[in-house]
Formats: structure tokens, C-alpha cells, sequence
């Protein structure tokens, strides 16, 4: 993985609500979520990188995880 594949980062939020809770594109989620699952790869350095909380991210890797096995 070379900087090029990670040009979406940090992720850019759509939209943010009254109450802070910020939305994000959902190819950008799954290019992120899909960038973690490499091999080597350290989930909290890339939320890091992509400006977002590792413990949400690693909630959204759960989650296509899930989706993946349906």
C-alpha cells in the first residue's frame, strides 16, 4: 500500500449535525475499512491518518466484517 491508495484520507465529513455527530461518504468508510485489513497494517495509525476515533473505526471494520459474512 504506497500514499497514492490512501488519497482519501483524512476522511472528509458530508455532513455535521447540530449536536456534532459528523457523517462520512460511505466509499471513503470502505476504502478506509478495506486499507485496515491489509496484512501489516495498524488500525490506530490509520485513524490516525484518516481523523477519526480508533475505537470507531475498529467498530466499522466489525461491521463489514459482519456485512461480508451475510
Amino acid at each position: 500500500m504506497d500514499q497514492s491508495d490512501l488519497d482519501f484520507l483524512p476522511l472528509r465529513a458530508i455532513n455535521v449535525g447540530a449536536n456534532g455527530k459528523r457523517s462520512f461518504d460511505k466509499g471513503d468508510k470502505r476504502r478506509l475499512v478495506e486499507a485496515c485489513l491489509q496484512p501489516g497494517v495498524s488500525v490506530a495509525g490509520m485513524a490516525i491518518k484518516a481523523g477519526v476515533n480508533a475505537n470507531q473505526l475498529r467498530r466499522w471494520i466489525e461491521q463489514h466484517k459482519a456485512e461480508q459474512r451475510r
